[in-house]
């Protein structure tokens, strides 16, 4: 995804325990927090923000060097929002969009597309640009708007879930 999103084509992949063995020896963190960080569920919060500091800091961290393949993602979901609003591995430049007003031809069915959520009328299940991804490249979600029920739930949908444009 950050490769279609142009924002790099390569990483460099680092073990937790490797570099919190690494930080351990040069003293940055003492024997209590190495092993609370080892055994987190939360290395987003405990791990994440101290690598980048090292890394900012200037320290060699152990890491290995992948250069990501040049293919494009699935066209699937990829995640499932707390409102049970569909966020899509599709940009709104790889939709076909037809007709006046627009819609949106998919293997999940037929919807209407917006450019914003706000514009999407009460009770409508629509395709419309998400607030997901960088500058103007978004990723398109598929919402059904202020209903009690959600998209993900009227339309069964799954994180994985393919999706085709037709």
């Amino acid at each position: 995804m950050v490769q279609k999103l142009g924002v790099t084509n390569s990483v460099n992949v680092v073990d937790v325990n490797e570099v919190i063995n690494y930080i351990l020896k040069l003293n940055l963190i003492d024997k209590d927090t190495a092993t609370r960080i080892t055994k987190s569920q939360f290395r987003s919060f405990d791990f994440a923000p101290r690598l980048a500091r090292w890394i900012l800091d200037g320290h060699q961290i152990p890491s290995e060097f992948s250069q990501l393949s040049h293919g494009s993602p699935p066209n699937c979901i990829w995640l499932i929002d707390s409102f049970g609003n569909a966020k899509l591995t599709l940009l709104t430049t790889d939709s076909p969009l037809k007709g006046n007003p627009l819609k949106v031809k998919t293997s999940l069915g037929t919807f209407p597309f917006y450019e914003r959520l706000k514009d999407v009328p009460d009770g409508e299940t629509a395709i419309y640009t998400g607030s997901s991804g960088i500058g103007n490249k978004r990723f398109l979600e598929i919402a059904t708007q202020n209903r009690e029920g959600s998209a993900a739930k009227t339309l069964n949908l799954k994180v994985g879930k393919e999706i085709k444009f037709l």
